[in-house]
């Protein structure tokens, strides 16, 4: 296929891809994402570059999950300064 020209319809592979991965078995997800970037990859990256750009770092989402991770790793960075 061509690359996409209706930036709605890109819009919405891009959501319904999202949802597919979410509901689908990780190997199928990999299995089908592999076989449209390799016969398809000009549409492909569209799709990616559109769901990067759907993602905000400032978001909520991800600012709990710093959060999360900072909470994790803060012990060990704690002990590391401590024998430094």
């Amino acid at each position: 296929m061509a690359r996409y020209k209706d930036l709605d319809k890109l819009a919405e592979d891009a959501l319904a891809l999202c949802s597919r991965v979410r509901e689908s078995p990780p190997q199928h997800t990999y299995r089908v994402l592999a076989h449209h970037c390799r016969h398809d990859p000009e549409r492909m990256a569209q799709l990616l570059m559109t769901l990067a750009v759907f993602v905000d770092p400032a978001t909520a989402t991800t600012g709990e999950l710093a959060r999360i991770v900072g909470r994790i790793t803060a012990p060990a960075a704690q002990a590391f300064q401590r024998e430094g």
